[in-house]
């Protein structure tokens, strides 16, 4: 029974962390703003939030994007948090 128990934890829990993944960038040397979108998932099947890249660009105010950056961490199939970061002018 201690054996079963172990290995659902160790499968439920090695998918921990937070992985980065950059995104495009364009030709603009500085970013002076950056907006963030978040989007929380319960079981793969709640979603919360909205983590485009056009709303993170609404929520910093952001009309021209120079570039884009993925995170994304949780509990595999039992929570995932993902995250949009734009930095702009």
């Amino acid at each position: 029974m201690h054996k079963n128990l172990a290995l659902v934890l160790a499968f439920l829990l090695c998918g921990c962390g937070t992985v980065y993944t950059p995104g495009s960038a364009t030709g603009m040397a500085s970013s002076k703003k950056t907006g963030i979108g978040i989007c929380k998932n319960f079981f793969y099947f709640f979603d919360f939030g909205d983590c485009t890249i056009a709303a993170a660009a609404r929520n910093g105010g952001i009309e021209k994007i120079a570039t884009t950056d993925f995170a994304r961490n949780g509990f595999p199939y039992i929570y995932t948090k993902r995250t949009t970061i734009v930095t702009g002018e």
